[in-house]
């Protein structure tokens, strides 16, 4: 092969070449504020994850999500509120806490503030009361 075919076959690889560096230096942002769809049973695994006793809780609502300030940035929040019990089974008292998205997901839960949560409209969560120990409940018979 000449000096010039290969210089040439060379320069015939370079828009590639560019291509695939570009590819490899672009930053593709994740759309952080998507509305999210699956509200209802990603706040109950996270919630039956973390309570030590998921059964018999009373007086469960959770808000619309709403986009409200978290740590400086705005995110699709998801306030909750609910009486559950400890590992004695006594009652707590009402926890408030707000599930804060990121790219349409739950990425946590978190202890409530005014301005997270002072003024949403809470809705019933019957699911939430409904919880049992396993993950899947067993059917009643």
């Amino acid at each position: 092969m000449s000096m010039a075919a290969a210089r040439v076959k060379k320069l015939a690889a370079l828009p590639l070449l560019l291509a695939l560096c570009a590819c490899w230096g672009r930053d593709d942002k994740v759309q952080e504020n998507i509305l999210p769809t699956n509200v209802k049973p990603e706040i109950l695994e996270m919630l039956h994850g973390s309570l030590e006793d998921p059964t018999n809780i009373r007086d469960a609502a959770l808000s619309e999500p709403v986009l409200k300030p978290v740590a400086g940035s705005p995110r699709y929040v998801v306030c909750v509120r609910f009486n559950a019990r400890d590992s004695s089974g006594q009652y707590t008292g009402m926890k408030n806490l707000a599930a804060v998205y990121f790219g349409g997901r739950v990425t946590q839960l978190i202890a409530s503030n005014n301005e997270q949560c002072g003024g949403v409209a809470y809705q019933p969560f019957p699911e939430l009361q409904r919880l049992c120990r396993e993950v899947v409940c067993p059917k009643k018979t």
